[in-house]
């Protein structure tokens, strides 16, 4: 049994010291972000993107697919909080694609993969657990 099986109140939004790592973006309309703290809004806005997580094939769906997450977090921060996420087990793999053509580097950007490759005002992974796309 893993160490998430055995908390109950594990939160996968949360790291261990508490901080929020993702959060769930409650705007449909894709035009406004929402921010928990309004004091700090607009500060934090512009550090802050909206992605899109879409299931492919056999992955397990989620419950909410839409977060918003710092731009300088990058995509091995995506995998493995999934994995978190899913309780898959460290060697498991999850496959992420940007918008259903090609697989971006574990180290690349998610600030610079949402300037290049965002649709409206988020951009769209797919993940899956076996490889989808080339």
């Amino acid at each position: 049994m893993s160490d998430l099986d055995k908390n109950s109140n594990f939160n996968p939004d949360d790291d261990p010291n508490g901080k929020i790592l993702f959060q769930e973006s409650t705007n449909d309309s894709d035009t406004k972000l929402t921010m928990p703290d309004s004091t700090n809004a607009s500060s934090s806005n512009s550090n802050k993107i909206e992605i899109f997580l879409k299931a492919v094939g056999n992955a397990p769906i989620l419950k909410r697919k839409k977060f918003l997450l710092d731009r300088s977090k990058n995509v091995k921060f995506i995998i493995e909080w999934l994995k978190k996420y899913m309780k898959l087990e460290t060697k498991d793999h999850i496959f992420l694609y940007v918008n259903q053509e090609f697989a971006p580097s574990p180290d690349a950007d998610i600030g610079t993969i949402y300037d290049c490759f965002k649709t409206g005002n988020s951009v769209i992974f797919y993940y899956c657990i076996t490889p989808a796309w080339g």
